[in-house]
Parts: structure tokens; sequence; C-alpha cells
């Protein structure tokens, strides 16, 4: 299909570099659009880039297509995407601040590297949850998983039992705990060690 006839158009970015102008402008995208494509009628975007964001200037491109923003405070990165968010994975840090409280049912595998404050009935469809904070999880944080399969966490202990009953595969970056832990395991396929990730050292357990 010729590009000016594209109705449609879906792009996730995880680093845009443009070298021209350190600063990402939104009327110059909407510019490219109406010119390149006239016809289009449905955009989604997840764009992650080291330019500054000139937000101000995403005004008429927020009217066509409403987006959020989140920056980061040291400047290393922003983000900005459609909304409601389109796209099945999600780093939990890339949502904007004011769109953490809404229930994304789309999102199938949800990544969260920082002690992000959230609940998981926003994510009432995950089922690959990768966690990599060292604090200890509450049952609000996990509650609302009813459908989590995979699990990824730094060792046991931060996860409750009933989870743990629930899942197929889990995934631990420390196993030394499993050593004093009394949890059964029957219900698991595989158990993994991150550790041992790359020379693919499961642990079946049926």
């Amino acid at each position: 299909m010729p590009l000016n006839q594209l109705t449609k158009l879906t792009l996730k970015i995880d680093e845009l570099v443009n070298n021209d102008d350190p600063y990402l402008k939104g009327n110059e995208i909407k510019c490219l659009f109406d010119q390149y494509l006239p016809k289009l009628r449905h955009f989604n975007c997840s764009i992650q880039t080291k330019s500054h964001l000139d937000i101000k200037s995403f005004e008429l491109l927020n009217q066509q297509w409403p987006m959020k923003f989140r920056l980061e405070s040291t400047n290393s990165f922003a983000h900005f995407y459609t909304v409601p968010w389109s796209f099945e994975s999600l780093y939990l840090s890339m949502l904007s601040i004011d769109d953490q409280h809404i229930i994304h049912a789309n999102i199938r595998s949800l990544i969260i590297h920082n002690s992000f404050v959230f609940r998981s009935s926003r994510f009432p469809n995950v089922h690959t949850l990768y966690i990599n904070i060292f604090s200890h999880l509450s049952l609000d944080n996990f509650q609302g998983f009813t459908r989590l399969r995979t699990l990824t966490v730094n060792h046991i202990n931060l996860v409750p039992n009933y989870v743990i009953q629930r899942l197929h595969t889990l995934i631990l970056f420390q196993i030394e705990d499993l050593l004093n832990d009394e949890t059964y395991f029957h219900n698991l396929d595989y158990l993994v060690n991150e550790k041992s990730f790359s020379n693919l050292l499961f642990l079946r357990i049926n």
C-alpha cells in the first residue's frame, strides 16, 4: 500500500535519535503526518528519546491523538505515548505520573524495576511479571494478578505463598532461600535460576 494511503500506524521506538536537532517537536511530526499520511485515522505510539521534548509543540498532535509524557528528572531520556496504552508489554516506570491509576486491561507482560507504588488490580490480564526490586511486596501488590503464570523475582521470600501456587514458571535471581523455605512447588512446571538462565539450566518440577 502506498504511504499516502495508510490509515493506521503503530510505532514502538525504544530510542529515537535526532542528530540534527536536540529538541523533538510535536508540530514537526504533525506536519510530516499531514504531508505524507493524509489519510491516517488511527495512530498508536510508544517512543523513548534522549532528545529534549518541547511539550508545548505537541498541542495540535495531542488534540488529534491524546498523549502522555514522562520526563526523567535527570533529563537522560523522555517517553511519550498515545493513550490508552496500546501495547501488550510495559515497563511500569514508563507511565506518566498522571496515568498510574488507570486500568490497563490489554497489558500481558509487566516489568517493574523500581519501588513504585502500584496495585495489581490495574493490570488484571498480566500473565508475565518481572520484578527487580528488593523491598518486600505487600499482598495488595499481587491480589489482582489472577492470571499470573510466569514470575521473575529476586528471591522467594518476596512472594506470598498463594501466588506461587498459581504459577507455571518461577524465575529467581537468588536460590539460597529455597534451602530454608517450606513452600511446595507441586504446581510449577519450571523453577529457574536467573543467574544460570544463559546456560539454560532449568529444574523441571513435574
